[in-house]
């Protein structure tokens, strides 16, 4: 269902906007009173932000594109904004409702127009002509006297200078962010009775459940955090970004005066550590990893509830009241290692090039069972052809190896070390999931002693070979495959995975890939057909993951290309991209001979299909569910593709 309820009528109005026979310049569109599901245009006219602004009423949502002229290196041009407006006395259930609608819309219009960028406006106060235009010339946020006069030349009244309680403490705070040791967050608020003055509540080293606990309904809250996007296959790349959080009982006074006090604490500490963003929050079961994630990447994709799933995610929200204002030990999560202390000083030396240690397996004491820990088991200085033997079908392992490999163009190697996940084809899905959690827990701790350049999950032994860790090493994660132009050019081991894999309907499939890249197809996925060594597109489709993954049982093998939409930023103008991910699923009851063969299928349709749509990265995926959009997002933002 459209979430428009007249969508030709929606993209005639957005296009009047660029259309030179009228002098349209806003349109607004938002909900009646027949739908609470679908929003239609309300409005539109010629009057700029004071008309459009008139428009705005303090008990609706309501979403709009406005046309500014902006002025650049002396030259004026008109780009779009797109806002979102939230009223002070709109319900949380229609705030949650809100905040789904707005991605599609955003998407929606992004496609009739280029839009140059987004605002969410929690306030009227918030919401001002200048702003925009600050936010469309590439300028993120105002300084402390420029809102100021912003907001006088509005005839708004400001609030006293904003001020820290203790200054010095603030900084070094965020500085602690900055410099990776033990503080990963800092969370600001008000003390009682100085509502101008900004204090410390708290510092920490966890994810969003170590801090969510200091959001309460009837406060605000400003945290500073640097987030891990999760191991790419390269590096773990920490981003930092400033979230605003505004209790649902917070006064209108309070609300107003958040937003002058968000503007000034990220300028101030944007001259402290580099900001990747900022975001607002209104409802707290919406601040989520993945949540945070789409801010830092610019994603847009998100999958709409309905109206009976945003009152339950409401009525959930409203019984999760704070009773206490600092988070308990059991939210923080830790490792599993058994002995921290020890694993970093086993690489210690290593990263000082005082050992020769070359490579470290760990796996989990005892069995499997969820209590037992991971200890380290075996330690060598040889390579690959002394871990191998180590690893069991019934275990999960978790191996540091060093490996060199050679640098493109260079008449050099050097030594790097890759981290390897290994789940045996005979272990259970329940400790496969726990395996997933850890792997990443490991891996970052790991990663604070001693450089990782990239990491690798293997299904089978057959997979873990020199040349694999190779192509994760420099980048080129598989062969390159040979041009349609030039036959004569393929190397041996190309040539052979051709004639090794047949693609059934191959005029069909180039259609569909062909799709995907203009656009017009979001994701197909390939499954085997009863011919040996042939795949064929199984289905196609326009949904998200979670539509794609259908097609991934737990007793067959498949692979999928999909498309994610992703907003980058370049001088201050922010525009669309589409990023392709090449995705390889072996369910968890596959034979072990079919197993083994899915990694030469999986190579060969790798080559054939990045030779017609430009793939940005592969996911090897163990269970279903750890295929989700923010993995993708992961994937694709710190690739090096």
């Amino acid at each position: 269902m459209s979430i428009f309820v007249n969508e030709g009528e929606a993209k005639s109005a957005f296009e009047s906007l660029r259309n030179d026979s009228t002098n349209t310049n806003w349109v607004l569109v938002g909900y009646t009173e027949s739908s609470n599901e679908q929003v239609d245009v309300l409005s539109k006219g010629e009057g700029g932000f004071a008309e459009l602004s008139s428009k705005l009423k303090d008990d609706e949502a309501a979403y709009a594109v406005l046309g500014l002229s902006i002025v650049d290196e002396g030259a004026s041009s008109i780009k779009y904004i797109f806002i979102n407006w939230v009223g002070k006395d709109v319900k949380p259930l229609h705030k949650g409702r809100s905040s789904q609608h707005r991605l599609p819309i955003y998407n929606f219009a992004n496609t009739v127009l280029q839009l140059g960028g987004e605002y969410q406006a929690l306030t009227r106060e918030d919401l001002n002509e200048d702003l925009l235009k600050q936010k469309l010339a590439g300028t993120k946020l105002l300084g402390e006297q420029q809102a100021d006069n912003v907001l006088k030349s509005k005839g708004v009244a400001t609030s006293e200078k904003f001020q820290f309680e203790n200054e010095e403490a603030a900084k070094t705070a965020i500085q602690n962010v900055r410099s990776k040791n033990e503080t990963l967050w800092v969370a600001f608020g008000y003390s009682s009775g100085k509502e101008e003055a900004v204090k410390i509540l708290q510092t920490g080293t966890g994810n969003t459940s170590t801090w969510k606990g200091l959001l309460n309904d009837n406060e605000v809250v400003y945290v500073l955090t640097g987030f891990n996007p999760d191991v790419t296959d390269y590096a773990t790349q920490i981003k930092y970004i400033l979230i605003t959080w505004v209790g649902p009982e917070v006064t209108p006074l309070h609300k107003a005066r958040s937003s002058q006090h968000r503007l000034q604490i990220y300028n101030y500490a944007k001259v402290l550590v580099q900001l990747a963003g900022e975001a607002q929050f209104l409802i707290k079961d919406e601040i989520t990893e993945n949540a945070i994630l789409e801010k830092l990447s610019g994603a847009r994709t998100q999958e709409i509830k309905s109206e009976d799933e945003l009152r339950r995610a409401a009525e959930i929200d409203a019984k999760k009241k704070i009773q206490t204002s600092a988070p308990t030990k059991t939210e923080e999560f830790k490792t599993p290692l058994a002995d921290e202390a020890g694993v970093k000083a086993l690489f210690e030396p290593v990263a000082k090039n005082q050992s020769n240690l070359n490579w470290a397996v760990f796996g989990y004491e005892g069995d499997l069972k969820k209590e037992n820990p991971v200890v380290l088991q075996h330690q060598g200085t040889g390579g690959l052809e002394e871990v191998t033997p180590l690893l069991k079908d019934n275990e999960v392992t978790y191996i540091v190896l060093g490996h060199l490999a050679s640098e493109a163009a260079a008449e050099y190697t050097t030594l790097k070390f890759i981290f390897i996940t290994w789940v045996g084809p005979g272990v259970k899905p329940l400790h496969k999931a726990r395996s997933s959690q850890h792997r990443v827990a490991i891996y970052n701790f790991i990663n604070k002693t001693l450089s990782l350049a990239g990491e690798v999950q293997v299904l089978t032994k057959d997979e873990l070979t020199p040349t694999l860790l190779s192509q994760k090493l420099t980048g080129s994660k598989l062969e390159e495959a040979p041009t349609a132009t030039s036959p004569k050019s393929r190397s041996p081991a190309v040539k052979r995975e051709k004639e090794q894999l047949t693609i059934a309907d191959e005029e069909g499939v180039k259609k569909t890939l062909k799709d995907i890249a203009a656009g017009t197809v979001a994701w197909t996925v390939f499954a085997p057909t009863a011919k040996p060594d042939t795949l064929s597109i199984a289905s196609s489709g326009n949904g998200g993951v979670s539509e794609l993954k259908e097609h991934f049982k737990d007793d067959s093998i498949a692979f999928g290309v999909i498309s994610v939409a992703s907003l980058d930023s370049e001088s201050g103008e922010e525009y669309k991209t589409v990023k392709n991910i090449f995705i390889s699923w072996v369910g968890p009851d596959v034979k072990p001979l079919l197993k083994a063969r899915s990694s030469q299928l999986r190579l060969g349709l790798y080559n054939y299909v990045k030779n017609i749509v430009t793939l940005h990265g592969e996911l090897q995926v163990l269970t279903s569910g750890d295929l989700t959009e923010e993995l993708l997002h992961q994937k694709y933002t710190g690739s090096k593709n």
